[in-house]
């Protein structure tokens, strides 16, 4: 289950291309096959078209079941996607190598921490995903809802990501602790870089690297707004200061980036902001979104929800129309066992949100 001081902490960036698939081709993540929900939708789309999702912490289920009940979390999973003849088609996948004990496809050496998907990118025909380390928060008390924390990042290369999972070659590489922020980062490859949002105490900093090269060719967007080698969170130009996590997204036909993010641990609201160039100028925050699981007097509404991850699925964008995602998760683990409405990825069309 996924602490929101983290998801908001997140940047997913992607650049919108020319979608062929039909505008009926809306996501949708039904429970099958023993997966019952997982947290935290980001994809990639592939070379064939298809679509390639993962998930954080997920229920799995004993095959034949169709309940959290008796099922087991692990803390990574994944699911192609296509649309053919305007049906939606989805198959979830994981580590099956113990077909009796179901487990992640990035596993940690420390058996006591976990990976979380954060970001996910094709380069050079590769596979690359970015990893949040998670582990224990040595703080928390018994009755502590989110007993973790987030330990730092972690890049997995994967060159022959078209074979089952079973058979993924993964080289992990830690990013160096002088780079890695407190919170979780992502970034979007770009003109040859691969861009990196930097969360310091919800200061949002930018900064820019070689993905095989960063510790030789990072830079960053320093306040006389040029870029400079290395990275300097002192030096840096603030963007802007929020508490943003999403997704970040070119619309070229518009000529700029909309960042869609939240809602913030307890708020209803997806907010989003405009810019026409990275490096900003941002706009001020918009309301693009009130979620029902969190709003009172709506039918989906319970006290105890609390929603996040709002990503935009820009592959699935048809003319004037966005397709985004949201996760909605639940302080009462009954009701997370029971209420089979929230934990998974919910998918909404709306209307391209106006430039203010």
């Amino acid at each position: 289950m996924k602490n929101l001081t983290f998801a908001t902490s997140i940047i997913c960036l992607s650049v919108l291309f020319k979608s062929h698939l039909s505008a009926q081709c809306i996501p949708n993540f039904p429970y099958k096959d023993g997966w019952m929900g997982g947290d935290y939708a980001i994809s990639v789309l592939l070379p064939d078209e298809r679509t390639l999702w993962l998930f954080s912490d997920t229920f799995i289920a004993p095959i034949g079941e169709n309940s959290r009940k008796n099922a087991v979390m692990i803390a990574n999973t994944m699911a192609v996607s296509s649309c053919n003849e305007d049906k939606w088609n989805i198959r979830y996948d994981w580590n099956r190598k113990k077909p009796d004990e179901p487990q992640a496809i990035f596993l940690h050496n420390d058996p006591s921490h976990k990976y979380w998907p954060a970001d996910v990118f094709i380069s050079d025909n590769t596979l690359w995903v970015i990893l949040s380390d998670i582990g224990p928060k040595p703080e928390a008390t018994s009755d502590d809802l989110f007993d973790f924390k987030h330990y730092g990042t972690t890049i997995a290369k994967i060159e022959n990501y078209g074979d089952p999972i079973s058979d993924w070659l993964i080289e992990y590489s830690p990013w160096e602790e002088d780079f890695v922020p407190k919170e979780w980062v992502q970034g979007i490859m770009h003109e040859g870089y691969y861009y990196v949002f930097y969360s310091d105490n919800d200061r949002i900093l930018l900064s820019r690297l070689f993905i095989n090269d960063y510790e030789e060719r990072l830079e960053y967007w320093s306040e006389d707004l040029s870029w400079k080698r290395g990275f300097n969170k002192t030096d840096a130009a603030v963007l802007f200061t929020d508490k943003v996590g999403g997704s970040l997204t070119y619309h070229s036909e518009k000529k700029e980036w909309i960042l869609i993010y939240g809602p913030n641990f307890l708020s209803n609201r997806i907010m989003y902001r405009t810019a026409t160039d990275l490096t900003g100028p941002w706009s001020d925050p918009y309301v693009l979104l009130e979620t029902e699981e969190n709003t009172p007097g709506t039918h989906r509404f319970k006290s105890t929800n609390f929603c996040y991850g709002a990503h935009e699925q820009n592959q699935f964008n048809h003319e004037d129309m966005i397709v985004i995602t949201y996760d909605c998760n639940s302080s009462s683990i009954d009701s997370l066992i029971n209420d089979l409405s929230i934990y998974h990825p919910r998918a909404i069309h709306i209307n391209y949100p106006s430039s203010r």
